[in-house]
């Protein structure tokens, strides 16, 4: 499956709303090994835009910082998995998915009190389901 991590100066992007651009990566899945395919541009001014790019090319999962809840709606819509309010360096990250410790406190958001919680209700199966 692909995942796209949406990415700013090599570190995941603070606003996945304001974000141009995101890391292509084919992985088995999450706690599957990582490898980035290619960095793509997306429209910056439209989320339904960037959703409709990124499903076109077969992504699955998407992984960024923080998120507006109207954006938000469009990911889980266009049924991409979300990983919202993540931060850190991107080869770190990836790592982290690779490892499942992508919901360790040190890849959280600053403010964001439980990381767990943050990453498991957001997930492209519908509100407050769990893998």
């Amino acid at each position: 499956m692909k995942v796209a991590f949406a990415v700013w100066r090599d570190r995941i992007a603070v606003l996945f709303d304001s974000a141009g651009s995101c890391l292509i990566a084919e992985t088995n899945g999450f706690g599957a090994p990582v490898e980035p395919l290619e960095t793509i541009n997306i429209p910056v001014d439209s989320c339904t835009q960037k959703v409709n790019v990124l499903t076109s090319i077969g992504v699955r999962a998407l992984v960024c910082g923080a998120i507006s809840k109207q954006c938000e709606a469009q990911v889980v819509s266009g049924g991409l998995e979300l990983h919202a309010y993540v931060a850190g360096d991107i080869t770190a990250v990836m790592h982290a998915w690779s490892t499942k410790t992508l919901l360790h406190s040190e890849y959280s958001m600053p403010g964001c009190a439980c990381p767990r919680r943050r990453c498991m209700r957001r997930r492209g199966r519908g509100a407050g389901r769990f893998e």
